[in-house]
């Protein structure tokens, strides 16, 4: 495995972690903010939660979908060139 394949990886793995970890975080950020700001009940913590978890899981999806696309081009073009055999 060649160092750029190695910094690709470890980079898509950082990116990875922020997109799902940082959507929920800020959801209840901002529900806090709304408690504080406007005095809101609990429930809009609950739903800003839910949304960064929502949030979360399609970020996820959307990486695991580009990852499938990249390793299934790269597959491609090594039985394409003949380096697979």
């Amino acid at each position: 495995m060649k160092k750029t394949d190695i910094l690709r990886y470890l980079s898509s793995l950082t990116q990875l972690g922020f997109s799902v970890a940082f959507p929920p975080i800020l959801c209840i950020f901002f529900g806090l903010w709304l408690q504080k700001k406007w005095g809101v009940g609990d429930w809009v913590i609950v739903v800003c939660l839910l949304v960064g978890l929502v949030s979360g899981a399609c970020s996820f999806a959307s990486f695991v979908r580009t990852a499938r696309r990249r390793a299934e081009r790269k597959e491609n073009d090594t039985h394409e060139t003949g380096q697979g055999r």
